[in-house]
C-alpha cells in the first residue's frame, strides 16, 4: 500500500495549464532515418509505419476542473503552483512538460481543439473543464464531442480512444460526482468509449487525516486506515451502483500529483492507469490501437515491452529462424529494420535521434557479436578483438568488457555484410540483437523515468548499457547459446520456438519485478 509522505503540502488551487507547443512532428518525422547506417531497402517495411499510418496518436479526452492552454494563447509563469493534479497527470504519464499559469477566471475551453506536444508525437489531447452544477453548456459540448468522435465510420485515427475523468478526492465531505459526470459515463459507454475515473490527491486526504490525529507511536498506521476508509466512503461507494450498468468502468487512485515540496508521487498508480488504459483500448478497438496507446505512454515499462513484442511479432520476429521476410537482403539491412521498429515502439523523447545514430547502433552490434559465433568459432572471431583467450567451453558465457573499450570484430562486420541465410549464427545474432536491444531500452526507460519530458542524452544511454551489463547480459547470451545449438537448429526452423524463446528471455531478464 502506498504511504504518502507526511509534510505541509498546501492544497493547490485549480489553475489552467499550458503544454508548450512547437510545430508538431509528423508521423514521418517520428520515424526519420537520419543516420546513413540505418538506411534500409524499400522492400523491408517497418511495422510501426503501418500501425501509425492507420492511427498515429492515442486520442484522450481529459475531464476535470483544470484547463489546458496553448503557449501562444497565454504567458507562461514557471513559478505558478501546480493544478489539482490533472496537469501533472498528463506530464507524468505522457512525458510532456506542462506549465501552470494562474488565472482569476476559468475562461472557456474548446473541447474540439486538438492539443499536441512536440515532446510526444503519439499523443493528442482534448480538454473539458468538468460539469459543475448548473453548467449545461460544458456538458452539451462534451456530449456532442463524444458522439461525433465515437462514430465507427470515422477512421481510427480520428476516433476518441479513452476518457479520463479526473476527480479530486474530498477531504471534508462534499459531492464527488456531479450529475454531469454520471451522464458522461452513460453517454461514453453507450457509444463504446471506455472511461477511467482518476481520483487525484489522495496524499492531501492522508495529511488532512494525519493532522487531526494526536501524536502517538501508531499514528501513521492509524492514519492509513482512516484515510483508506474515508476514501472508500466518500468516493468508491458512489461508484458501486454504476458497476452493474458499466462493468468496464475502472478507477485509479493517485497521489503526489499536486506538486508540492512534500508530495510523494505514487508511480505504481500511474503504471496501473497506463495498464488499465491499454487493456480498455485493446478491448474496445480492433486492430493495433492498443499498441499506439503503449507507444504514447511513458510510465509503464511492462506496457512498453508488451507493445514492442507485439510489433516484433507482427512481422520480423515471426518465423525468426526461417524468416522469408529477410530472404534476398543483407543481414545488416535486416538488423537495421528490426532496430528501427524496436526503437520507434518505445517512443522516447529523442529529438537528436540518438537511438538511431551510428554510435548507438554500433554499441548494440558490439554486444550481438559476442553471441553470434558458435563455441568452436568464437576464439577466431573474438580473441583478436579482446587480446585475450576466450577459453569458451560448451554453452559458456563470453565476458563482455565495457562497450566503449571494444571494437566490432572484422569477422562480424563481414558476416552481417552478407546476405541473409538460415544458419545457427544468423539466429543467434538476431536473438541476441533483439533481446539485448529490448532490455537496454528497458534500462533506458528506468534511467529516464523521472525526466521523460527531457531530451534523451548520451549519458542516459551509457548508464543504461552499464546497468544491463551488470544485470545479466552474460546469462542472456548463455541462454541463447544453449537454445541455438547446432544440433537443434534443424528442429528450430520447423516451428515458432525461436520467437517464443525470445519473448520468454525478454520477460525473464527484464527488471519488472523491481518496478
Amino acid at each position: 500500500m502506498f504511504f504518502p509522505k507526511i509534510g505541509t503540502e498546501s492544497q493547490a488551487a485549480q489553475v489552467p495549464i499550458s503544454i508548450p507547443l512547437q510545430p508538431t512532428p509528423s508521423v514521418d518525422q517520428l520515424h526519420k532515418h537520419s543516420p546513413s547506417s540505418l538506411e534500409t531497402p524499400n522492400a523491408l517495411h517497418l511495422a510501426t509505419d503501418k500501425i501509425l499510418a492507420e492511427c498515429p496518436r492515442l486520442r484522450v479526452l481529459v475531464v476535470g476542473k483544470v484547463r489546458f492552454f496553448k503557449e501562444h494563447k497565454s504567458r507562461l509563469d514557471e513559478t505558478a503552483q501546480s493544478g489539482a493534479g490533472k496537469s501533472s497527470l498528463i506530464s507524468c504519464i505522457f512525458g510532456v512538460k506542462v506549465t501552470s499559469v494562474s488565472h482569476k477566471e476559468r475562461g472557456r475551453c474548446d473541447i474540439k481543439e486538438e492539443i499536441f506536444s512536440s515532446q510526444n508525437s503519439c499523443l493528442v489531447l482534448h480538454d473539458s473543464m468538468g460539469f459543475e452544477h448548473g453548467n449545461a453548456e460544458n456538458f452539451n459540448d462534451a456530449k456532442i464531442f463524444i458522439e461525433e468522435r465515437s462514430d465507427k465510420n470515422r477512421p481510427m485515427k480520428e476516433r476518441l480512444h479513452v476518457v479520463w475523468l479526473c476527480i479530486k478526492i474530498p477531504t471534508a465531505g462534499g459531492r464527488v460526482f456531479e450529475t454531469g459526470d454520471e451522464k458522461l459515463l452513460e453517454i461514453a459507454f453507450e457509444k463504446d468509449v471506455p472511461v477511467v475515473v482518476v481520483f487525484t490527491q489522495y496524499d492531501v486526504l492522508f495529511y488532512s487525516v494525519f493532522r487531526r490525529l494526536p501524536p502517538s507511536k501508531g499514528r501513521e498506521e492509524l492514519c492509513k486506515e482512516q484515510a483508506t476508509r474515508q476514501f472508500m466512503d466518500s468516493c468508491l461507494k458512489h461508484l458501486e451502483p454504476l458497476y452493474e450498468k458499466y462493468p468496464d468502468l475502472s478507477y485509479i487512485r493517485t497521489s503526489g500529483l499536486a506538486g508540492g515540496a512534500q508530495s510523494n508521487l505514487d508511480p505504481a498508480s500511474l503504471d496501473e492507469l497506463v495498464q488499465t488504459t491499454r487493456r480498455l483500448v485493446d478491448k474496445y478497438f480492433p486492430g493495433d490501437a492498443w499498441i499506439v496507446s503503449a507507444m504514447a505512454q511513458r510510465a509503464s515499462a511492462q506496457v512498453n515491452i508488451e507493445g514492442s513484442v507485439a510489433i516484433g511479432m507482427k512481422m520480423y520476429w515471426r518465423g525468426l529462424a526461417s524468416s522469408t521476410n529477410f530472404s534476398g537482403h543483407k543481414l545488416e539491412s535486416c538488423l537495421n529494420t528490426v532496430h528501427n521498429d524496436m526503437t520507434a515502439s518505445w517512443n522516447f523523447y529523442d529529438p537528436e535521434d540518438l537511438l538511431r545514430s551510428p554510435d548507438f547502433v554500433e554499441k548494440i552490434r558490439k554486444l550481438a557479436q559476442f553471441v553470434t559465433p558458435s563455441t568452436a568459432e568464437a576464439k577466431s572471431w573474438l580473441d583478436p578483438l579482446l587480446g585475450v583467450a576466450t577459453g569458451l567451453g560448451p554453452a559458456a558465457v563470453v565476458a563482455v568488457p565495457a562497450v566503449a573499450a571494444i571494437a566490432l570484430s572484422v569477422t562480424f562486420v563481414r558476416f552481417i555484410a552478407k546476405g541473409y541465410h538460415q544458419t545457427p549464427e544468423t539466429l543467434r545474432c538476431f536473438m541476441g540483437y533483439i533481446i539485448d536491444l529490448t532490455l537496454i531500452l528497458e534500462q533506458l526507460f528506468r534511467v529516464t523515468l523521472s525526466k521523460s519530458s527531457s531530451p534523451l542524452t548520451n549519458e542516459d544511454i551509457d548508464k543504461a548499457f552499464e546497468n544491463y551489463k551488470n544485470a545479466g547480459l552474460g546469462m542472456v547470451h548463455r541462454r541463447i547459446r544453449e537454445f541455438v545449438a547446432a544440433e537443434s537448429f534443424a528442429e528450430i526452423i520447423k516451428g515458432s520456438e525461436a520467437e517464443e524463446r525470445v519473448k520468454e528471455l525478454i520477460w525473464e531478464f527484464s527488471g519488472l519485478k523491481d518496478i
